[in-house]
């Protein structure tokens, strides 16, 4: 997509600014269909599209009303925002009762996870194809439309595209080590790049992106014993496929070379839940990442080892 092809021209811009030789990965990723929300003012908001719903560049244009309990009784000629069962099967019998009744189009909002936070966009799973847009909003996009249909008639604008033959791209710079062997082992300092659909990704991750670089900016001026590897992954949100791409690419023998990983994610927060820095291995042990990092984390004061 434009956005995240955006990012990683800056990123590579910004590596290159520090002196690295910058590599490119490019990867095929799946399509994709976005919904774009349009409001009185010209405001824009972006959220996921049901390919089974109304793919259209001619806009939909109605007051959007919320509807409580499933009442779909007052809606013909609406579009309607639903916070989404809690099913698969429940939202696709929402959507089809909202279009028996006439709506116009159908807004699900998503549901707060389970870790307290807030529902992403997402491409509502339809059985049956519709001739209405049906979209898929964050919650946090629905709590705002709430609030603003409590004070005043709310009128939207909905159009749906599909995004076809797409790739996404891994930015690569590598710093080698000061003597080079065959042995010589190898640490990679990544972050993915992209975000959500409707997510600005200040936070998830463009944090993570600002630490990968300024400790590109720093090490720059070091000498060291391992080969350092600058990665901005593409595609995270999608299933990890730029990372999942880049080890495929890998022989057995580069892999091996590989010590540590880092990757940090939404390090920027200042949500009073988020005050911890979590480090996730691969089988839930301690390793040299989180050692290393309990060790750093000790040196400055800011936090200790990590419980296990």
């Amino acid at each position: 997509m434009e956005n995240e092809k955006k990012s990683a021209e800056y990123i590579a811009n910004t590596l290159k600014s520090l002196g690295y030789d910058v590599q490119y990965q490019y990867f095929p990723v799946a399509d994709q269909y976005i919904g774009s929300v349009v409001f009185g003012d010209g405001t824009k908001w972006e959220m996921g599209a049901s390919p089974a719903g109304k793919i259209s560049d001619a806009p939909v244009k109605a007051e959007v009303i919320y509807v409580e309990n499933n009442d779909f009784a007052n809606v013909e000629g609406k579009i309607v925002l639903v916070a989404r069962g809690g099913t698969v099967a429940d939202y696709r019998n929402q959507v089809a009762q909202a279009i028996e009744a006439g709506a116009a189009g159908v807004i699900l909002q998503s549901v707060v996870g389970s870790r307290g936070n807030y529902g992403q966009t997402f491409n509502p799973s339809l059985t049956e194809h519709y001739d209405i847009p049906v979209f898929g909003a964050s919650y946090i996009h629905g709590e705002w439309l709430k609030e603003q249909m409590e004070q005043e008639r709310v009128e939207l604008s909905l159009t749906a595209k599909h995004y076809s033959d797409l790739k996404s791209v891994n930015v690569i710079a590598t710093k080698e080590a000061k003597t080079k062997t065959k042995d010589a082992k190898e640490v990679i300092l990544g972050a993915h790049h992209d975000s959500v659909v409707g997510a600005p990704g200040a936070n998830d991750n463009a944090s993570g992106v600002g630490l990968m670089l300024e400790l590109a900016r720093v090490y720059k001026g070091y000498n060291t014993d391992k080969t350092l590897k600058f990665i901005a992954f593409g595609s995270e949100e999608r299933g990890l496929l730029g990372a999942r791409y880049y080890v495929d690419q890998l022989t057995q023998e580069q892999k091996d070379q590989i010590e540590a990983v880092f990757v940090p994610d939404m390090v920027a927060t200042n949500y009073d839940k988020a005050t911890n820095l979590y480090a996730l291995t691969p089988d839930g042990r301690q390793n040299i990442v989180t050692d290393s990092t309990g060790d750093a984390g000790a040196r400055l004061g800011q936090f200790g080892y990590p419980s296990w």
